[in-house]
């Protein structure tokens, strides 16, 4: 018998992942007639349209649960403008320097709109948060990754943070990505990835409100987003150096070469999805010897 704790979990988790699932099929095919679609890019892994209407769908999954089992409703707002800016870079790409601007104003926003201003640490805050909505922008690169990195994050988050409402953000990760694995029939776009950033690092906050010392708080958490915060270094990196610009798309993420190395992209999703899951092993390890 499962306790009455155990059961609001999984309610918790249902009221994210049945309307991601459900909706995602309204979305594909909206998507479709309205011509809200990838285009195919030589410098792009996706080689076929695949409508870009997952963010949406995201949002009103993650949503969901915060409306009917918590009374934090803070993010909320900021959630849905990032996803608005997501979508309107999505349907008429912006220029670089102007998206980076509005998600930095976004991101200066965000510690009064979530009340964690006062709480000390500004400047890292704000940087922690534009650097995950891009860092996540950027592993959106191939069928699964993003999405299942998001998936199994909010997991690890879950289980370090004790927050309930965070299994609703496992379920909707979980319901979208059903349709987001290889191969894919629907895409997060911008609105979806500045998602995953933007709500890893509500939970951050959250999670390591109370801890003690705060490099000790924040380490194990910040563990969960090696892998992107690793992968936009390493891009950003090697584009400099080869005279590239960074903001430019191309098929130079780790997971690009994953998929060249192994000759096939869903092993390559595979190997990192495996890296992300030991990533979460390793800081709920800390956490309990820290803690």
């Amino acid at each position: 018998m499962l306790s009455p704790a155990e059961i609001r979990t999984l309610f918790i988790f249902l009221a994210g992942f049945l309307p991601a699932f459900i909706l995602s099929l309204p979305a594909i095919s909206l998507g479709r007639r309205w011509g809200w679609l990838s285009t195919p890019r030589p410098d792009r892994h996706a080689e076929r349209a695949v409508p870009l209407s997952g963010g949406g769908v995201l949002c009103l999954a993650l949503t969901l649960p915060v409306l009917l089992f918590d009374d934090g409703w803070r993010p909320l707002p900021l959630a849905w403008a990032f996803t608005l800016l997501g979508i309107g870079d999505d349907l008429r790409e912006m220029n670089p320097a102007l998206k980076a601007a509005l998600t930095g104003l976004l991101a200066l926003a965000a510690p009064w709109v979530l009340g964690t201003a006062g709480a000390g640490f500004y400047p890292l805050q704000v940087l922690v948060l534009w650097l995950l909505l891009h860092a996540h922008n950027l592993i959106d690169n191939m069928d699964g990754v993003a999405l299942g990195t998001g998936f199994l994050t909010f997991i690890g988050l879950a289980l370090l943070s004790d927050e309930p409402v965070l299994w609703g953000a496992v379920g909707a990760t979980a319901g979208l990505l059903v349709w987001n694995l290889p191969p894919a029939r629907i895409f997060l776009g911008d609105g979806g990835s500045f998602l995953l950033g933007y709500w890893g690092w509500v939970w951050i906050v959250q999670a390591a409100a109370g801890l003690t010392p705060v490099t000790v708080r924040i380490l194990p958490l910040l563990i969960l987003f090696a892998l992107p915060l690793l992968d936009m270094s390493f891009v950003t990196l090697t584009r400099i150096l080869r005279g590239s610009r960074p903001w430019i798309g191309g098929r130079d993420h780790l997971t690009h070469r994953l998929g060249r190395l192994t000759g096939s992209s869903r092993i390559a999703l595979w190997i990192w999805l495996t890296m992300q899951a030991g990533l979460i092993v390793m800081a709920l390890f800390l956490a309990d010897a820290w803690f």
